[in-house]
């Protein structure tokens, strides 16, 4: 998967240099493509630090979340299981044995109800914990994109390329200059190979 998605974008990266898909006396921009490791860059940013910090402080709150629901969710079968073993005492009356197997049937409908619940709150707070996790990523590819886009210029680099795409969930293309956007082209072409197949 991530070798495919390399050569897409080397492919891409050729096809942008090279010209060959550029309108007839269109001239693409020229210069240097190279390529940045977005996951090593990504750690090593100064926010790097606080967001991981930030997401423990999540993953802590989530794990006590967790707990408690593990531990009530046990308190509630205890009293369950000891209902239930009451409700098959025969020393018991016959009366007093159906009010236990109502009060069990009823301490069980609380463990389903209970249960359903914490799955529910256990769920939200999975995506709570994603989404937040995806912001912070997503304010530091920010930053990164500034000062790759600061370098690219200053360095005559016309396509920078994410070499892990895939691990950092990033796009490839991560900085590319004017004149390297050959979509307007190609839009062309294809308009002008839908016209033809309509004649």
């Amino acid at each position: 998967m991530k070798t495919k998605t390399m050569w897409m974008a080397a492919g891409m990266a050729a096809l942008a240099l090279t010209g060959s898909v550029a309108a007839p006396g269109k001239t693409m921009a020229a210069g240097k493509t190279v390529v940045a490791d977005m996951s090593s860059l990504i750690k090593a940013h100064p926010d790097a630090r606080a967001a991981e910090a930030t997401m423990k402080k999540y993953m802590d709150e989530f794990e006590a979340e967790q707990k408690q629901i593990v531990e009530d969710a046990e308190k509630l079968k205890t009293e369950f299981d000891k209902i239930r073993e009451e409700s098959q005492n025969k020393a018991l009356s016959d009366e007093a044995r159906d009010r236990k197997k109502k009060e069990a049937e009823e301490k069980f409908a609380k463990i389903r109800e209970f249960e359903q619940k914490a799955q529910k709150q256990l769920g939200l707070r999975q995506r709570q914990i994603a989404d937040q996790h995806k912001r912070l990523r997503e304010a530091i590819v920010a930053k990164l994109r500034k000062v790759i886009k600061e370098y690219a210029e200053k360095n005559g680099c016309s396509l920078i390329l994410n070499s892990d795409a895939v691990g950092t969930g990033a796009e490839a293309v991560v900085y590319h200059a004017d004149g390297t956007d050959i979509t307007a082209e190609i839009l062309k072409a294809i308009g002008a190979e839908a016209e033809d197949g309509n004649q």
